[in-house]
């Protein structure tokens, strides 16, 4: 009879940490795929011309939003290639545990900052105004946090599981 290799809490450990790298990649560079749903949201809307009528089919209203919001967002990919060096200061220094808490908890802040920038916008729209430079100010917020919290996750996880 074959002798299995691994616990099963050693099993859940690292089931457990594949979801998460596989979570926060998909949020760090897979960014570009809620684009659509950040121009349907209003995000950067109120950089374009008043003049321009917003389609909110998924597509960008005018250039200069589908460029600010690709500027954010490369600000966040940037930001994740530099913050592998403190994660793994914080990981060596705190363990793996505090480091994937810190960059758990990191990931929640930005996506509840994206949210609240898209509910922000919604409530300026329905009073008959265009864009909004708090809601725009925390989508660029939470795009960079996002960035900032995915290399804590993989390093959290990755040593953790070692």
């Amino acid at each position: 009879m074959a002798q299995s290799s691994c616990t099963s809490a050693q099993t859940r450990a690292l089931l457990l940490g594949c979801l998460c790298i596989f979570a926060m990649g998909g949020l760090v560079f897979g960014i570009s795929s809620i684009f659509p749903n950040l121009y349907d949201e209003d995000a950067f809307e109120g950089v374009c011309d008043a003049r321009h009528l917003c389609p909110h089919d998924g597509t960008a209203c005018c250039n200069e939003q589908l460029q600010i919001l690709s500027l954010f967002s490369s600000i966040g990919f940037f930001v994740a290639d530099g913050a592998a060096a403190p994660w793994g200061e914080i990981v060596d220094r705190c363990g793996s545990r505090a480091c994937l808490f810190c960059a758990a908890l990191m990931s929640i802040i930005a996506l509840l900052f994206l949210g609240s920038g898209s509910a922000i916008d919604e409530a300026v729209e329905n009073n008959g105004w265009r864009g909004s430079l708090g809601a725009d100010t925390l989508t660029s917020i939470g795009l960079v946090l996002a960035g900032a919290a995915g290399p804590g996750v993989f390093n959290g996880v990755y040593t953790g599981c070692l």
